[in-house]
């Protein structure tokens, strides 16, 4: 289990950016977030139908993967 800590768009100067915050990371999760969101975008309730896909706990109710292309690691933080 990850526990995302903080998630969330900015703008920049080539569109926008996904900042995700986590204890750690699953292979391909992020990627699968960008993917959710994207399509959430064209849902007239998203964050309706974002808590719909959590509570059925099925990958399949989620998004395509996103492709990697601007995906970037910029931290890696340990505690002290």
């Amino acid at each position: 289990m990850c526990r995302i800590e903080r998630i969330g768009w900015a703008r920049w100067e080539a569109g926008w950016a996904l900042d995700v915050v986590a204890d750690h990371f699953l292979y391909h999760m992020v990627r699968n977030l960008v993917g959710t969101a994207m399509a959430l975008m064209a849902k007239e309730d998203p964050a309706g139908e974002a808590a719909r896909i959590l509570a059925a706990r099925d990958r399949g109710q989620a998004g395509a993967t996103a492709p990697p292309h601007g995906l970037c690691l910029e931290e890696v933080g340990y505690p002290a």
